[in-house]
Parts: structure tokens; C-alpha cells; sequence
């Protein structure tokens, strides 16, 4: 069986390249992977002659590139990538006579403050990012009725050594001194660690279905802000104000940031969109996939291994 990871220079695809013999796969992205001996085609997926020419003879598609990051600028980007360029993937597998695609989305189609969703949960996506989410499935939809076999995965919030997003962030800033809890922190968060979601993925290589799949993935049990806060600052004997700024006083700030943001042409750590992330409870169902998969990394180890790569061993 032939692979092609598409987005597989990322985060989440550095890690499921791990899994395969290098002979067994081929790498798109539009940058280069970190091992360099990996079969690479350096392709954006928004060419869609370079896409079409480039999907002969694999079995499986996994599709893993995407615009993701906060206050990416032009806001088109996220349309342009997310929706658009998943148009010329799945055209370009329709013209190579590719039926299988394992697609990443996010549990943050569900939108904010949601009750626990499981996979038939109605959409709400809250942001363009999630909005491109959400209509690059309805893209995957149309094409499984086609007689193809489509597996959207929806992750919850990923960390992981080498990862740059909201995770780190808030442990860089316990691990400095500068953190200040925002609202009371009672709200409950669904997280996974990298190489169990990499995991999960490839072995849906080998998932059989006659339809269209979706699963929400996250690791078990979730977490309580408060109760990673106290692990992260224990582990990284780091001091943590007993003092919580009030969620509307952190709005402001957030909006502030914002501001100073846009006029010196710099992302900040803080933001009104993170602020508002933060405070959303994200506590989602991930029973279906724990049918089918167990975890191998327990959340624990993961937070460990995290932390002593980025922190302890510097």
C-alpha cells in the first residue's frame, strides 16, 4: 500500500511519517520534512496541475496541511488553503482513481462553550479558521457519495515537543513566572498528545468502512485548567499567583493586545480570541474512536516527555 501525507512537513504529520518505512510513503508539502531522506515533493496545494500530476498510483491520501495558526493574514488564506486547496486534493484523487482519504479537521467546528459534543453534535464554527474546517467537510461529504471512503478525524487542542501552539505557549509562560490565570479556571479541556493522534491516523490506513466516518480524538481523562496549571508549575518547580484576573477584565486586555498587535505589525502571546479559547470550555466526546484505539502514550508520560524536551533539559 502507497501513501501520500499530504501537509506531512507539520507538527502531526512529522510525527506519523515516523510510523511508516520510509519506502512506504511520499511527502507534499511546500516546505521541506526535517529528515531529509524522506521521498519529498515540494508542492502548495493550491496547484492543482502540480497535484494532479503528482497523485499517481497511491492507495491512501492522508490530508493533513491547513492554515491553522491565529490571525493568519489575508483572512482568505484560511479559504484558500482549507477549502480550496481540499477542492484540488479530492480532483485530483478523483482523477487518479485514489478512493481513500483520511482527512484532519477539528473539534473546533463544534464552536465555543459546547456540552461535551460527540460526532453528531451540529456544527457552529466560530472563526474563519474553523469556518474553512467546516466547509472542507462539507467538500469530503459530497465526494464520498461518490463511491469513495472518507474518514474525517476531528483532534482536539494537539501538544508535543516541537509544538508552537496555545499549549506551549501557556507552559512557556508558567515556566517563566509570567502567567496570570484569566477567569476561574474551573473549565474543563480536552487534550492530546501528538503521537497518540499520529498513531490513531495511521492505523485508519487499514479502518474499513463503506461510508463516510467521522471521529473526535482526544486523550482520556480531560483536564480542568486549574488541575493542568498546578501539574505544569509542580513539574517545572515554577511559582503560580494565587491571584485569577476576572474573564470580562481579561476581555479588555485581550482587545488591548489586539491593538498594540495590529499597529506594530507583530503577534503578541495575548489576544481576544485566545482569551476567549481559554475560558471556553472544550470537553469533548471521544468514545468512538476509544472503541476502536487505545491510546498508547498515557497523559501523564505525555506531559513529561513535553516538558522535559522544551523546558527541563535546555
Amino acid at each position: 500500500m502507497k501513501i501520500c501525507l499530504i501537509g506531512g512537513s507539520g507538527f502531526i504529520g512529522t510525527n506519523v511519517a515516523k510510523l511508516f518505512d520510509k519506502n512506504d510513503f511520499i511527502i507534499i508539502d511546500k516546505a521541506p520534512p526535517s529528515k531529509k531522506d524522506y521521498f519529498f515533493l515540494n508542492i502548495d496545494i493550491r496547484n492543482f496541475e502540480q497535484l494532479n500530476k503528482s497523485l499517481k498510483d497511491f492507495d491512501v491520501v492522508i490530508h493533513l496541511a491547513a492554515e491553522h495558526t491565529d490571525n493568519v493574514t489575508p483572512k482568505s488564506l484560511y479559504y484558500d488553503v482549507n477549502v480550496d486547496g481540499t477542492k484540488n486534493i479530492l480532483k485530483a484523487m478523483e482523477n487518479n482513481g485514489i478512493k481513500k482519504l483520511i482527512f484532519t479537521s477539528t473539534v473546533g467546528v463544534y464552536g465555543l462553550n459546547k456540552k461535551y459534543p460527540d460526532e453528531n453534535h451540529e456544527l457552529d464554527p466560530f472563526n474563519d479558521y474553523t469556518k474553512s474546517k467546516a466547509m472542507a467537510e462539507e467538500e469530503i461529504i459530497k465526494w464520498s457519495k461518490n463511491g469513495n471512503n472518507a474518514i474525517i478525524v476531528r483532534p482536539c487542542v494537539v501538544y508535543g515537543p516541537g509544538n508552537r501552539g496555545n499549549i506551549y505557549n501557556l507552559f512557556s509562560q508558567i515556566n517563566s513566572g509570567r502567567f496570570m490565570m484569566i477567569g476561574n479556571g474551573n473549565q474543563i479541556k480536552s487534550i492530546t498528545y501528538v503521537e497518540n493522534v499520529a498513531q490513531f491516523l495511521f492505523q485508519l490506513i487499514n479502518y474499513k468502512s463503506d461510508k463516510i466516518e467521522f471521529f473526535n480524538f482526544s486523550d482520556s481523562p480531560s483536564i480542568t485548567i486549574n488541575k493542568l496549571v498546578r501539574e505544569v508549575s509542580l513539574k517545572l518547580n515554577a511559582k503560580v499567583p494565587k491571584f485569577k484576573i476576572p474573564y470580562l477584565l481579561g476581555l479588555f486586555v485581550g482587545y488591548v493586545f489586539d491593538l498594540i498587535s495590529f499597529f506594530i505589525g507583530k503577534k503578541l502571546f495575548l489576544s481576544l480570541i485566545r482569551v476567549k479559547k481559554f475560558n471556553s470550555p472544550s470537553h469533548y466526546n471521544s468514545d468512538k474512536a476509544m472503541k476502536i484505539f487505545k491510546n498508547p502514550i498515557p497523559s501523564e508520560i505525555g506531559l513529561k516527555n513535553t516538558l522535559e524536551k522544551e523546558f527541563l533539559n535546555n
